[in-house]
């Protein structure tokens, strides 16, 4: 779907300009703030145990001693505390994608477990997917219409906790680098948006029964406005904004038309960026580099035998 997104941090700075709506996921089934607060219940929490805390966002743990997160939200200094797992280290380097949004930390220790990447591009479409983010509240709602035509779209957004929190989804396309997930009306399934301060979180799809790493949060659809001209424009998440103006980059423009048109949540998608992951993380000598030195003697050994055998001295 070709449509404008503003990054959850101008999201953020166009909330704090409005008195009347507030700085984590929003969900479509409830405004309950303690709602899905907790580690859902799956393998390695659906992606849940790789997220940590840096500053007011999350990372993603990818590495022995690397995470990865987003960049749009500033770069942090070396010596940042970054929580994760219970356990507090420090970043000793960052190093920044030129060509997306990511960003990769080095940390002073070592984790023990981090998730693994999902690598087929453009293979995330139609696949359910788990996201998790600190950002707000559900807001209130967002109506369209007048008299008996009058309905409920969505909502705003509401106060901001800090909260992690985490919802789902299905993979809706992948375009220009970025995995995209609309907010449908759909009951019963946790269905999520994105709101400001869930920038960086992961989003992780299943592959051979693994739950990988495929997009870090970045961006949503909108702002929108109930005048053409944008003026008292606002941040919500919508599961149908036809009948409002919506930001399209330049101007706004009359969400319109025969089916419902949603909110969508863009996460940059970490397949298209492998080669700058690659070019970062660096595997640590460990079990493989072992078993690889194991492998070298045990060559060495058989050849030595066989030159023995044949009547060669051993050197």
């Amino acid at each position: 779907m070709n449509r404008f997104y503003a990054t959850l941090l101008l999201c953020l700075t166009l909330v704090a300009l409005r008195p009347n709506v507030g700085f984590a996921i929003i969900l479509y089934d409830t405004g309950d703030p303690s709602a899905n607060t907790t580690r859902p219940n799956g393998p390695n929490g659906f992606g849940w145990d790789f997220q940590g805390q840096i500053g007011s966002f999350l990372g993603t743990a990818i590495a022995p001693n690397y995470f990865i997160t987003a960049q749009h939200f500033g770069i942090f200094a070396n010596g940042t505390n970054f929580t994760y797992q219970g356990s507090t280290f420090q970043t000793t380097a960052s190093f920044t994608d030129t060509g997306s949004d990511l960003v990769i930390y080095q940390v002073n220790g070592t984790f023990n477990s981090y998730a693994s990447l999902y690598t087929n591009a453009g293979g995330e479409v139609g696949q359910g997917l788990y996201v998790f983010g600190r950002g707000t509240q559900r807001g209130a709602q967002i109506l369209v219409g007048s008299g008996n035509n009058q309905h409920l779209a969505g909502w705003g957004w509401g106060a901001s906790d800090g909260v992690q929190r985490w919802g789902q989804n299905t993979v809706s396309a992948v375009e220009n680098g970025f995995v995209e997930a609309a907010f449908d009306q759909i009951s019963g399934v946790n269905e999520a948006a994105l709101s400001a301060g869930d920038s960086g979180g992961g989003l992780f799809i299943q592959d051979g029964g693994v739950w990988k790493l495929a997009g870090i949060n970045y961006a949503v659809s909108g702002p929108y406005s109930y005048n053409s001209d944008g003026s008292g424009a606002f941040n919500a998440s919508l599961f149908d904004a036809r009948g409002l103006y919506e930001n399209n980059g330049t101007s706004y423009t009359l969400d319109s038309g025969s089916t419902p048109v949603p909110s969508l949540l863009a996460a940059t998608e970490i397949a298209g960026r492998l080669s700058f992951i690659d070019s970062v993380v660096v595997p640590e000598p460990g079990a493989g580099w072992c078993v690889l030195a194991g492998l070298s003697a045990w060559v060495a050994r058989v050849v030595w035998r066989r030159r023995t055998r044949r009547g060669h001295a051993a050197a």
